[in-house]
């Protein structure tokens, strides 16, 4: 395959959507906080959960299995449970007080485990499979009242935690292996943008 850097992505008509007047005003400065508690690295995977930061998994001179918390109400990391598998371009999501982490790669394999976090007993733990034979890394997701969706090669599925199912729903092939990039949702849509689309030769 090979990455196709001139294809921008912008979904459901994105900027005819959001107008300068759905940012909220920012401060025009920054305020630098505690560094990372893991070490450097790339590929890693973030989430978060109620007001806490989570990041982990990744590579540096190795596969890394670590996570972190990170609190801003005092500024600190806190290593919590390590993942229970070395994996880098990972996707993760919250839902319902839960994190999941799924999609990703393990030594050239591609991953198709979904793995949820519960904060309350700081455990993860398996949950059903994505089905599908598509492979996907560094490919995100975002939440719509609940459901998580996750694309995979030139395909897409959504997970529903309260049952722990998966369904094969609609692609846009223009998508094809979508990865980097964003993807969030507002008001009961999801939305796709920048990123990178590969190309088989």
């Amino acid at each position: 395959m090979k990455k196709n850097s001139t294809i921008l992505l912008l979904l459901s008509f994105l900027l005819t959507l959001i107008t300068p007047q759905s940012f909220a005003q920012a401060p025009d400065s920054w305020t630098q906080k505690s560094h990372f508690g893991g070490s450097v690295r790339y590929g890693a995977v973030g989430f978060s959960i109620g007001t806490k930061g989570y990041l982990g998994t990744g590579w540096t001179n190795t596969r890394t299995v670590d996570f972190w918390e990170y609190d801003p109400s005092n500024d600190q990391w806190k290593r919590i449970a390590d993942f229970p598998t070395p994996i880098r371009y990972a996707t993760g999501f919250e839902a319902d007080g839960m994190a999941f982490m799924a999609n990703g790669k393990t030594n050239g394999i591609y991953r198709m485990e979904l793995t949820r976090y519960d904060p309350g007993t700081d455990t993860w733990e398996s949950r059903a499979p994505r089905p599908g034979e598509g492979s996907s890394m560094d490919a995100p997701g975002f939440v719509i009242s609940g459901k998580a969706y996750l694309p995979a090669s030139y395909e897409m599925y959504e997970y529903t935690p309260s049952t722990d199912t998966w369904q094969q729903k609609s692609f846009l092939p223009a998508l094809g292996y979508f990865g980097s990039g964003a993807a969030f949702s507002i008001n009961g849509k999801g939305y796709y943008g920048v990123g990178y689309i590969y190309e088989i030769d």
